[in-house]
């Protein structure tokens, strides 16, 4: 043991001999697929970056796609629920208008029918009160009156009085 601790010539030349010929042997077989291998490491990490990168690129791409879409589709919805809207606006003015139109009909339905309804009962009290007229007249003058002539000479009085009053019905 304590030649090991003492350098000995012999001793120091075998051992660098030892290290030079393990250098070399590993310089020949061991260093070049180390090499070999820590450079297919870099390539492969390199290679993992640039799709990595790509990748970023490709997904900030598409989000920007997707968000460009998400806007289009909120104002074609928008749109069509303006469109909407403005249908159903119209669809309600229609109806209103329609249902106007139809009121007026049956109101000026109902006018029409109560104006002929009035001319039937104003022809009625004319006779009504032609008859009673020319009774009132047949009590008074104590005969009978000739009703055809009495009834013209009534519906004339009636007619005058109307006239008089501004025209009415008749």
């Amino acid at each position: 043991m304590e030649n090991l601790i003492k350098p000995d010539f012999g001793l120091v030349f075998w051992t660098v001999l030892n290290f030079a010929l393990l250098v070399l042997v590993l310089g020949k077989f061991g260093w070049k697929p180390v090499l070999k291998a820590l450079e297919e490491r870099e390539n492969r990490i390199k290679a993992d970056v640039e799709a990595a990168r790509e990748a970023r690129a490709a997904s900030e791409h598409a989000r920007a796609e997707l968000d460009e879409r998400l806007a289009r589709l909120a104002q074609e919805t928008e749109a069509a629920m303006a469109k909407a809207a403005a249908a159903g606006a119209k669809e309600k003015e229609d109806l209103l208008n329609a249902a106007k139109k139809q009121a007026e009909e049956i109101a000026a339905a109902s006018k029409r029918d109560l104006e002929a309804q009035r001319d039937r009962l104003i022809a009625e009290l004319r006779a009504e009160v032609a008859g009673l007229s020319i009774a009132a007249a047949e009590r008074i003058i104590g005969r009978e009156v000739d009703k055809k002539s009495a009834k013209e000479s009534v519906d004339g009085f009636l007619r005058e009085v109307q006239s008089l009053k501004g025209g009415g019905a008749g």
